[in-house]
């Protein structure tokens, strides 16, 4: 007499990380990202490097190629919680992060130190 003792699982989620670019709300590079976890209301980030992280800003997803407005709610050594906001009415303004952001030479609109 054996009893089936197997706990049903749930299917699990594949995981990797997944690199971003951190910028400010004109689109201006700030620093690179794993994006450790994300759900539809926001992302866990570790930055590559440690870096001033406006409280507002864009994160540009590698994967996607698109960007998205995001607010910080939580700092903790290189890593950061974000929430995401709403995209931009305007079209013209949400490529303008996407332009600098994609492609190899992103670097290059790299925001100027004070």
């Amino acid at each position: 007499m054996s009893q089936d003792t197997t706990v049903p699982r749930t299917p699990r989620r594949r995981t990797r990380l997944r690199s971003g670019k951190v910028a400010d709300r004109d689109g201006r590079f700030i620093v690179e990202c794993q994006i450790l976890n994300r759900s539809d209301s926001g992302a866990r980030l570790r930055l590559v490097q440690p870096a001033d992280v406006p409280d507002e800003g864009l994160l540009f997803d590698d994967e996607f190629a698109s960007a998205r407005p995001i607010e910080v709610i939580w700092r903790q050594q290189r890593e950061i919680g974000v929430k995401f906001g709403q995209p931009p009415h305007d079209a013209a303004t949400a490529e303008v992060g996407e332009t600098n952001l994609a492609g190899k030479f992103y670097a290059l609109t790299r925001r100027a130190r004070d």
